[in-house]
């Protein structure tokens, strides 16, 4: 800003007539000091302030060096790597693109070794920083993430400084605190119109759910406040691990639309996104929902893939072999066979089943005319197979593990030939005595075909079958190896209108 008077005017050799049109833009505080008349102007329209805030923008550090000819080609490499690692991480769409910018030397010969991101949205920046920081695009280059309005705090950190501790999530302090009820009561939920009561009935389930279109709200405590919030729009279904540790959701989805956020998986706890994945063509028990079960005890996910079946590790250090999962700590990977390599186990699986007591996984492969169904038991991390049996002219098949892993039925249905044209139907049995040497395998036929096959729950090695005989609708029941058990010293029978239990 100039000040001007009117003796400034004078000096200047003005005219008069031209001072005298010129005074009308003269201020009358002309005499005042700059400050003071700075403050008046102050007090009508603030002034305008250089804004030095980048808040959109990531920078990135640990990018290859390379020369101005391959200039172009790192920068869609970077651009593709990026886009699938902030995809995987649950990033926002990222169908606006974001802006890639590699600094080059004063020479114009070879990158700095960085680079800056920049995103259609403050948030979304915010989660390229979280998801990028720590990622690995090969063996020699790990990136490292920040805003850049961070950058100057971070680079004068001392030495010595360590991050101040944050704690996410909630504890399971009063998840189950009605169990002190001092009436011994237990608790039920019950959903009417647009209306939740809770009960006392169910000392199992720690966390009741509700679903909405954003998401899913986790509730406990007393007064049953709202513990987390996990964000899955249109999620139709759910499924806790074992022990609660994770979270799969569903949006329904069918593998056709290739979403790749119809399926995701959660930290209950911490409320984290781990993973997302498409829904996968095939279920492991041929019905909607799941399509990955969890193993015993949570350190394995498993999935149908194309001919494959898909084992991922929850915690990277449960990978195999050791030395290669310390370096990565990304969650939900695949597995990695003897050699360090991620992959898949190449079975073509129908159908397969977790044990509850071992890290075993129990795989069907379906036959045909021509070639026996077969079952195959696979340990893993090692993927080293225990046990398998072949069985023909099978129609169908379902496999039955005993509460503690015991013991594996298979209950097939097959067929056999009688005369020239007729075929006669009925299951037969395959019991895997899991615990003894070379895991010897019992064969039992049934004259008729069993509807539904049970185990008794816990440790008892007695199961229930439903059996539906030839030529009548009756139902029979059928106990093996009746023995009295602590415990499932009760059964309830439900006819449903269908052949279920």
């Amino acid at each position: 800003m100039v000040k001007v008077t009117k003796e400034d005017l004078v000096k200047l050799e003005i005219k008069e007539e031209e001072q005298d049109e010129l005074l009308e833009y003269l201020s009358e505080d002309s005499d005042e000091d700059e400050e003071a008349l700075t403050k008046k102007l102050e007090a009508f329209e603030p002034l305008l302030q250089m804004d030095d805030r980048f808040p959109d923008t990531v920078i990135m550090v640990g990018v290859p060096l390379v020369g101005a000819d391959r200039l172009d080609k790192l920068t869609a490499v970077l651009r593709k790597k990026i886009a699938d690692e902030l995809s995987r991480k649950g990033g926002e769409d990222l169908d606006a693109g974001f802006e890639i910018e590699l600094p080059m030397n004063e020479e114009g010969t070879l990158t700095r070794g960085c680079c800056f991101l920049t995103f259609p949205s403050v948030y979304a920046a915010t989660h390229a920083a979280r998801a990028l920081n720590g990622y690995k695009i090969d063996k020699r280059h790990t990136f490292r993430a920040a805003m850049l309005d961070e950058f100057d705090e971070i680079v004068a950190r001392d030495k010595d400084y360590k991050p101040a501790i944050t704690l996410r999530g909630f504890t399971r302090e009063d998840v189950r605190w009605w169990l002190s009820d001092p009436r011994f009561r237990e608790q039920f939920v019950l959903r009417h119109g647009l209306e939740t009561e809770v009960y006392w009935l169910d000392p199992m389930e720690g966390n009741p759910c509700t679903l909405c279109y954003d998401g899913i709200a986790l509730w406990a405590g007393r007064n049953f406040e709202k513990k987390a919030r996990l964000e899955h729009k249109e999620v139709k279904q759910i499924m806790f691990s074992p022990k609660e540790t994770y979270m799969l959701s569903w949006d329904g989805a069918p593998a056709s639309m290739r979403n790749e956020k119809a399926v995701k998986t959660w930290n209950v706890m911490t409320g984290e996104m781990l993973r997302q994945f498409p829904t996968p063509a095939a279920t492991p028990r041929g019905t909607e929902f799941p399509h990955f079960l969890f193993s015993h005890d949570e350190k394995y996910l498993a999935k149908i893939g194309d001919k494959e079946l898909c084992v991922y590790a929850m915690d990277p250090k449960d990978n195999f072999p050791d030395q290669a999962a310390d370096e990565d700590v990304t969650p939900v990977k695949l597995l990695r066979d003897e050699k360090g390599h991620f992959s898949a186990l190449k079975y073509p699986v129908e159908k397969f089943e977790w044990s509850p007591g071992d890290n075993i996984v129990s795989l069907w492969i379906r036959g045909s005319d021509d070639t026996p169904g077969r079952l195959i038991l696979v340990d893993i991390p090692s993927r080293r197979e225990l046990a398998s049996k072949n069985v023909y002219n099978v129609r169908g098949a379902a496999m039955h593990w005993q509460g503690n892993g015991d013991f594996l039925c298979l209950k097939t249905m097959v067929f056999k030939k009688t005369g020239k044209k007729g075929r006669k139907e009925f299951s037969q049995l395959e019991i895997f005595r899991m615990r003894e040497k070379d895991i010897p395998v019992d064969n039992l036929q049934l004259n008729d075909l069993a509807v539904q096959l049970h185990w008794e729950e816990g440790p008892s090695k007695r199961f229930v079958l439903v059996v539906q005989e030839e030529g009548t609708n009756n139902q029979s029941l059928r106990f093996f190896r009746v023995a009295d058990a602590a415990e499932g010293r009760f059964l309830v029978l439900a006819e449903l209108g269908v052949l279920s239990l």
